[in-house]
Order: C-alpha cells, then sequence, then structure tokens
C-alpha cells in the first residue's frame, strides 16, 4: 500500500534537490525552488490567463474576447469553468458569445444545487448539535460559501470545528442520524449512506501537518463571530485573518497530499477576496498563527505560490526564529550527515578493496565529524551558520 504524502518528507526532497541540482543552500534560493516545483505542476498557462482575467481591474470587453479566444470552456473543465462564472456575475456589463453563457448560467445552479445538499446535511446536524449546547465554527469552503451566498462551491463537504471536550458527545449524536463514517485522529468524516458520499467532517482538531494541533483552537474561537450560517443560529464564523491562515496551511497540504486539486487555483482568489472583505487586514495574526502552530515553512511557501499570481503580493513571513530552524536543517541534514558518511567506520572487507582510499577518507573527515556533530554547534544556529559560511555551503 502506497504510503500517504507527507509534508516534511516532501520538502525534505525538494530541498535536497534546490541544493543538489544548483550547489547552492541559501534559504530564499531553497523556497523559490520549492514554489517553483509547485507553481510548474499544479497551475499551467491557461490557469494563469483565467486567473489574470479575475483579478484584473478595469477589465474591458477587448480583455475578455481575447481570453475567449485562447481558452477553450470545454477542455478546461467544470470547476475551471465555474471560476469563469464568477466573473460573469461580477462584471454583468460585458457580454459573452452565445454558446458559453447558458454554459456558465448551467454551471452556477449544477454546483449551487449540489451545495444545498451539502446545507441541508449540515443544517440536520449542527441543529442537533446546538441543542446539546456544543458549539460549532464553521471553516474552509463552507465559511467562504456563507461569506459569499451569490457563489456556489466545489466541496466535497463541509467542515466544522468543535471543542475537543464535546467530540464524543458529538459523534454520538451525529450517528443516531444514521451515517456511516470514518474517523481519523482529528476528526469524523459523516457519509449519507444513501450517496455513498461525504457531506459533513466534524473537527476536534486541526490537521497542519505539525506537531502542535490544539493550541489554535481557542484562539480562532476567540476571534470569531457568531451569525446564522445555512438557517442554524449561533455558528461561528472565522475572522478572514484566521480564514487566511487556514488557507495557506491547507493549500500547502492540497499540493503535498493532493487531497484537493480544485482549491489549489481557487487559494489565488480566495485570498485576495480575505483581503479585500477586511480593509484593516492584519497580518500579524496570521504570523502569530504560524509561529504558535510551528507552520511557518508551510506558511512561507504558500504566500510565496500565492504571490506568483496576484499583483497585490501577500507580505513574506519569515521571521528570524524560522531561518534560525532551516539553518540548523542544512546544518544537521547535510554537512553532517555527509561528514559521517564520508568517515565512515572501516571493516575488513573494506580495507582490502580500496585501503588508500578509505584510510585518506576515514583520518580526513572523521575528526571534524567528531568536532561537527557537537550540540554545542549543531544546535546553535549561529555557529551553525558560521560553519556553513566557512565551507561556502551558504552565501
Amino acid at each position: 500500500m502506497k504510503s500517504v504524502p507527507n509534508w516534511k518528507r516532501d520538502i525534505k526532497y525538494y530541498i535536497k534537490k534546490a541544493y543538489f541540482d544548483n550547489k547552492h543552500s541559501d534559504v530564499d534560493f531553497i523556497l523559490q525552488q520549492v514554489v517553483d516545483f509547485f507553481a510548474n505542476k499544479y497551475i499551467s498557462k491557461n490557469d494563469e490567463k483565467l486567473i489574470n482575467l479575475f483579478l484584473k481591474e478595469n477589465v474591458s470587453q477587448a480583455d475578455l474576447d481575447k481570453f475567449i479566444e485562447e481558452w477553450d470552456i470545454e477542455a478546461e473543465g467544470g470547476h475551471k469553468a465555474l471560476m469563469l462564472s464568477y466573473f460573469m456575475k461580477n462584471h454583468p456589463e460585458l457580454n459573452y458569445p452565445v454558446y458559453i453563457e447558458p454554459r456558465l448560467n448551467g454551471i452556477l445552479k449544477y454546483y449551487r444545487f449540489r451545495n444545498l445538499n451539502l446545507m441541508s446535511h449540515f443544517k440536520r446536524v449542527c441543529t442537533a448539535l446546538k441543542a446539546a449546547n456544543i458549539d460549532i465554527l464553521i471553516m474552509k469552503g463552507g465559511a467562504f460559501r456563507h461569506y459569499h451566498p451569490e457563489f456556489p462551491r466545489i466541496m466535497s463537504d463541509i467542515d466544522i470545528l468543535i471543542p475537543s471536550k464535546d467530540y464524543e458527545n458529538a459523534k454520538k449524536i451525529a450517528l443516531d442520524f444514521g451515517y456511516k463514517y470514518m474517523e481519523c485522529k482529528h476528526s469524523i468524516d459523516l457519509i449519507d449512506p444513501n450517496a455513498n458520499i461525504n457531506v459533513l467532517d466534524i473537527h476536534h482538531k486541526l490537521d497542519m501537518q505539525s506537531d502542535v494541533v490544539n493550541s489554535f483552537n481557542e484562539d480562532i474561537y476567540k476571534r470569531a463571530h457568531s451569525e446564522t450560517v445555512f438557517n442554524v443560529n449561533d455558528i461561528y464564523v472565522p475572522c478572514p485573518e484566521d480564514m487566511m491562515f487556514l488557507l495557506l496551511v491547507n493549500l500547502v497540504k492540497n499540493m503535498t497530499r493532493i487531497t484537493s486539486f480544485q482549491s489549489i487555483l481557487y487559494s489565488v482568489i480566495d485570498s485576495m477576496y480575505l483581503i479585500n472583505l477586511k480593509p484593516d487586514f492584519d497580518w500579524n495574526i496570521v504570523r502569530q498563527n504560524a509561529i504558535k502552530t510551528n507552520t511557518e515553512p508551510q506558511v512561507a511557501v504558500a504566500i510565496e505560490f500565492l504571490n506568483r499570481f496576484v499583483s497585490a503580493k501577500l507580505p513574506e513571513m519569515f521571521t528570524e526564529e524560522f531561518r534560525e530552524r532551516s539553518i540548523l536543517y542544512l546544518y544537521n541534514e547535510w554537512f553532517i550527515k555527509s561528514l559521517r558518511k564520508r568517515s565512515h567506520s572501516l571493516n575488513f572487507g573494506d580495507i582490502f578493496k580500496n585501503l588508500w582510499h578509505d584510510l585518506i577518507y576515514y583520518f580526513k573527515f572523521r575528526p571534524q565529524y567528531v568536532l561537527y556533530r557537537r550540540k554545542t554547534i549543531s544546535k546553535n544556529p549561529k555557529l551553525a551558520k558560521e560553519v556553513l559560511e566557512k565551507q561556502r555551503l551558504i552565501g
């Protein structure tokens, strides 16, 4: 059985590839290499044209006509055509060819109907959870659907977050409705037994591909506001900054695990929507979330990825702490392991195979390995950086 992709393993692979292919290990350079890989893999030239059209200010009829000449709605598929239908709703003053406008309206109706089915399951379960005094916070696509009710979403299910203390009770209440389910360490996925599809994910922790999963839950509730969501009263909706943070972390999760290919493209326009939703958008909240949850690498990659496609650049999230951890990673993963490999212990069989070569390597690199692996250096970012610079491995 093929193992599930893992962020730490994947990012090590791409960073090592950047280093060994280019013989350069500056932190910013490595970030660019990782983003290049993801951008080339997931965003096509036609996708870029769609993003540019959607985000362009003062778009004209000529801009739309040129785009339609180059963009094949049949070849690109429904999930991308839905973004074009958003554009059509945002710009009713523009004219569309007779063969395109009805299709875009049809796509809107199709996804609106699919959303209504998910919303009916949300209403059924969440009404019962509220009756049991369980706080509910809506996340991801469902939260965007609430903020932007005129635009249906491509959602395989609706995600909610509840307090960990209420999880077992919430699970019992939901399963009493007859749902099938799949459970993992952070959530339970409810499955409609009639259609055999996921309809609602109940999270008590957030999967951030990080060792820290609980510290963020309390903060997101504090900053959220209570609203009526899909006809259920008193549902918590995250603030735009927390929604942005979740978008960034989930973007990288989707790119590394391929959990939702469609959402990668939509992350670009969703990020711009969140910034415009709040004039005093506070990036410091996003930054502190990343530090607290140990997700700075994911957030840094996600922002650099989005900045490839938007004109209103998102601020970089590199902190000095992240740079220090990156330096220690370079030091311990490459420099120390390389010395250890070169000065491997001699054995009887190897001596007679390549005696002179092995002896030179052993006495040349073994003293360095013994010296540089000491914790006084390998755990000290400043000293580790000085060693790497001296060895011409960074800078």
